[in-house]
């Protein structure tokens, strides 16, 4: 974004994604200026306001489709309701950004991935893991041949908000976009696909349920390279977020909640003692950095600063690494097998 770009900014959804995440990052964006905000809960919407300093306040996209000076909508509602809530936006040409998922269905998909191409506004999903600094260099290495011929990605993320007492409600149903798939596994099928440049051709998965469905998923797959994947998703545990992509050359291993969590084991090497002695030295030699940018939140919290800043750059015509609405649709349809998957026990294309 160039020095003088500036955007005025609507964002309609005022919970946790909001508050703790896109208006922290966008605060820190000298080109991005919330102009108003809205939300269908007065308390909600009146604790962003007062937060971030946001004196212009709606209760919906209409609301925010008529305030002057918005050039970019963001979507922050639960995913219910990610449609209804995007679709006016896309279809006036506002540059539009849907958090993730796209929307709990098929036809919730479609319909903002076919208004988004009719628009003369440039749209794009939420999934911020694909601007996290740790994937983009793993992006890369694997770009770069590094690797070898691929044959396989894992994935864990394990998160700890079920011993949370504040759990809102949609996160406990699956027709709202809630449930480890919805939350936490989708953005892992985005990054099988981004980081090895194909698709999911075939999923299978098995769940646990608790109190509620989809407590937690494990979930293999096969990739349209020919690559396999696999993955375990929870939200009964603590905090835990790697991948590990095995190829003929190495493996590269990426711990996305350590600032020293990038690691390449070459395939001829030899394990051992000087082994974890050269990852120790590289921690410590790294460790200044690392201080700096958990002054700064850390990685996740600073992908979403990245994730903005690419976006805003790219609204002059330019590229966008991002996810476009046809990637955020691939991920939905891959959640929805793997639950069509659990529910009967075999495996589904997506």
């Amino acid at each position: 974004m160039s020095n003088s770009a500036s955007y005025g900014i609507g964002i309609v959804g005022c919970g946790r994604a909001a508050m703790d995440l896109h208006l922290p990052a966008l605060r820190q964006l000298p080109g991005a200026r919330v102009v108003a905000l809205a939300d269908a809960d007065p308390a909600a919407l009146a604790a962003a306001a007062g937060r971030y300093g946001v004196t212009v306040c709606a209760a919906d996209t209409a609301g925010l489709l008529a305030v002057p000076g918005i050039d970019v909508m963001a979507v922050c509602v639960p995913a219910a309701g990610h449609a209804a809530a995007a679709l006016p936006a896309i279809e006036a040409g506002r540059h539009v950004l849907v958090e993730k998922p796209l929307a709990p269905d098929r036809a919730g998909c479609e319909s903002l991935v076919e208004a988004a191409a009719r628009s003369a506004g440039r749209s794009a999903v939420g999934f911020n893991l694909r601007f996290h600094r740790l994937v983009q260099a793993a992006r890369a290495f694997i770009t770069s041949g590094q690797l070898g011929d691929i044959e396989a990605i894992t994935s864990t993320w394990t998160s700890a908000i079920r011993r949370r007492r504040d759990v809102p409600a949609w996160r406990n149903d699956r027709a709202s976009g809630g449930g480890a798939l919805f939350e936490i596994a989708v953005h892992h099928f985005d990054l099988w696909c981004y980081l090895l440049g194909t698709d999911i051709a075939l999923i299978q998965a098995q769940g646990r349920n608790g109190e509620f469905r989809d407590e937690t998923v494990a979930v293999t797959a096969r990739l349209a390279s020919g690559a396999v994947a696999n993955g375990l998703f929870s939200e009964r545990s603590g905090d835990h977020n790697t991948l590990d992509i095995v190829g003929r050359e190495g493996r590269l291993s990426l711990d996305l909640y350590r600032y020293d969590g990038f690691a390449f084991a070459p395939a001829d090497a030899e394990p051992g003692l000087g082994a974890r002695l050269r990852r120790s030295m590289a921690a410590v030699a790294s460790l200044p950095r690392g201080v700096a940018l958990m002054r700064q939140g850390g990685d996740f919290l600073l992908s979403y600063r990245r994730q903005w800043q690419a976006f805003l750059d790219s609204l002059d015509g330019g590229a966008y690494a991002g996810a476009s609405l046809a990637d955020g649709a691939a991920a939905v349809r891959a959640v929805l097998a793997a639950i069509e998957s659990a529910d009967g026990g075999g495996p589904v294309q997506p």
